[in-house]
């Protein structure tokens, strides 16, 4: 069996994109908790992974591989000026 190395806490992304019903301050929760990592997809909406496929596939390969995704938020509680949804 082969020991895999585990994070505490487990390694988080949250990708979040330009227009979305769910508030930002849900990031909150997920940076305060879970050390979550934020990564900010412009042109999408709820559906992030059906609208910007090609940006949400590139985010999560740089994810898994230990690179810094595009679109990484340096302070993800900060609500981008491009951000359209609930504060």
């Amino acid at each position: 069996m082969v020991d895999v190395p585990v994070a505490d806490p487990p390694a988080t992304l949250v990708v979040k994109p330009q227009c979305d019903y769910l508030s930002w301050s849900v990031v909150d929760g997920y940076v305060d908790d879970l050390a979550a990592q934020v990564a900010y997809v412009p042109g999408a909406g709820h559906a992030v992974h059906l609208e910007q496929p090609g940006d949400v596939a590139e985010v999560l390969e740089d994810f898994v591989a230990g690179r810094t995704p595009g679109g990484l938020l340096e302070a993800p509680k900060t609500v981008p000026a491009t951000f359209r949804g609930p504060p």
